[in-house]
């Protein structure tokens, strides 16, 4: 037989049995809210270990807890409040967060300078609530938080037909959860072209480029904490541009990339090789010890992205100045190569384009993980530095998608999202540039900068929202915010932590 409780009975055995487990009086100010007078504890379903910690953008609070395990259990109930802790699961002043059967919850966009209260709630099969279990976080921000939160776009040149003449030395910063751009934060010691850059423990490692007189080896390192400049001990072992770089377990790949002065293409050996950059030891892993394998035939230019122990590389030029328009995927953990990846990418070289990984966790617990590919060109026509092709950039409005995995199991598959007006439903319409900064957070990607069909170099900042991968609904928007100088072939990186 179930056996009911007052609520000023249970509320003061409840404070009793939750200090016993090691939770403080101040985190547990208990209330009690049944469908009657009353509610049941005796199936056990007072919910455990509610914890509440910072989350990425110190806009966020991630809640974690574990929920009853007695089989009479049904779901959690979530509530928050700002001025004090809610009263009960049915407190009307607070907000429900969450219902239902998942050990975890961020709560996102928060406000600076306040504190939010937090109770959580067991409910049975009979629908009675158990007592609740609380705690609480106060949202302080400072610049160094944004900083660490924020894209940072570093190199790059402000004119198409005069680049090295033209390279942008100023370091500008984007906080995505406010759309906001912060120009010129900091100066780029050695300013570069076609440069590429990745962060590891909140440093950023700008490597390759050319500047106005040859191709460039120095590393330079931006500490985000101070916005402080150094370099690295050793150069890069072969000077390159057109490459890609990014961070997996801590370690910093470069791949590919041109070591040709004039950069029409991916010449000699070296542009096979991926050297990998060790940040905790400021040393290299040069091709004589490198246990990485190199991308599957010599490349510029080309797009890339990492997940998960996996590099997904794309596109780009050869050593004779060919557009690729294959794409492959290593396992770094085992060293070995797939198969091609994006059988829709066939279609298309997409020299130049804007790449960018998507991966977010779904309310239900699913992930939805993508490689997006934007812009570019398909005409060889034009050499330079590199190759810069802008007749085409109108025919090249679409967006093309790599899932991963698979949707249907196996390797990664890609296809074409046409335009909205196009002769299938998709994303729609967007204003095509080439050799554009792109990178995501949260909900949206955002695409910075780029050559345009007129030949001109852009500020503006474009924005996708990808409805959490249902990209028939995918839909564009442009910032009202732009970029402090136009700028194309830099790097765009987050700060890792």
């Amino acid at each position: 037989m179930k056996i009911k409780y007052n609520q000023n009975i249970c509320v003061g055995v409840t404070l009793f049995l939750l200090m016993l487990i090691g939770n403080s009086c101040t985190d547990i100010i208990n209330y009690a809210w049944g469908k009657g007078t009353g509610f049941s504890i005796c199936d056990d379903l007072i919910v455990i270990d509610f914890i509440a910690s910072r989350g990425i953008n110190n806009r966020e609070v991630v809640l974690t807890w574990k929920n009853p395990t007695d089989r009479n259990f049904y779901k959690v109930r979530l509530l928050r409040k700002v001025d004090a802790y809610p009263t009960g699961p049915r407190n009307s002043e607070a907000t429900v967060l969450y219902y239902g059967t998942n050990e975890k919850y961020t709560d996102s966009g928060l406000t600076p300078d306040t504190s939010y209260y937090y109770a959580i709630y067991s409910e049975n099969t009979s629908h009675d609530y158990s007592a609740g279990n609380y705690t609480n976080r106060t949202i302080n921000e400072t610049e160094v938080d944004i900083r660490k939160r924020s894209f940072f776009l570093v190199g790059g040149s402000s004119n198409k037909a005069a680049p090295t003449t033209n390279l942008v030395s100023g370091v500008d910063m984007f906080d995505p959860l406010e759309e906001t751009l912060y120009s010129a934060v900091t100066t780029l010691p050695n300013p570069r072209v076609f440069c590429d850059i990745a962060s590891v423990d909140n440093k950023i490692y700008v490597f390759g480029g050319k500047d106005d007189s040859d191709l460039v080896d120095i590393v330079d390192v931006l500490d985000v904490e101070n916005l402080t400049w150094t370099e690295t001990t050793d150069p890069m072992p072969a000077a390159k541009c057109g490459l890609k770089v990014f961070t997996w377990n801590n370690k910093i790949y470069c791949m590919g990339g041109s070591t040709a002065t004039d950069a029409t293409g991916a010449n000699t050996a070296d542009a096979l090789n991926t050297y990998i950059y060790l940040p905790v030891s400021d040393a290299w892993l040069t091709q004589d010890d490198n246990l990485f394998r190199d991308v599957n035939g010599a490349r510029c230019t080309f797009d890339a992205v990492v997940y998960n122990g996996m590099i997904y590389y794309y596109g780009g030029v050869d050593q004779a100045g060919t557009y690729q328009r294959n794409g492959y995927y290593i396992n770094i953990l085992t060293n070995q190569e797939g198969t091609t990846i994006g059988t829709g990418f066939s279609n298309t070289y997409m020299l130049g384009a804007s790449a960018s990984l998507y991966h977010k966790e779904l309310d239900n617990g699913e992930e939805v993980i993508f490689y997006l590919r934007m812009g570019g060109s398909g005409d060889p026509a034009e050499t330079g530095l590199p190759a810069v092709n802008i007749a085409n950039l109108e025919n090249y409005n679409q967006a093309y998608v790599c899932f991963i995995p698979n949707l249907n199991g196996g390797t990664p598959a890609g296809y074409s999202v046409y335009p909205k007006d196009g002769p299938n439903t998709g994303i729609e319409n967007f204003t095509n540039r080439m050799y554009a900064g792109c990178d995501y957070y949260g909900d949206y990607i955002y695409i910075f900068g780029g050559i345009t069909a007129g030949g001109g170099v852009d500020t503006g900042i474009l924005k996708l929202d990808v409805k959490d991968g249902a990209l028939t609904y995918a839909s564009w928007s442009v910032l009202t915010t732009s970029l402090g100088t136009a700028r194309y072939g830099f790097g765009i990186t987050k700060v890792t932590e």
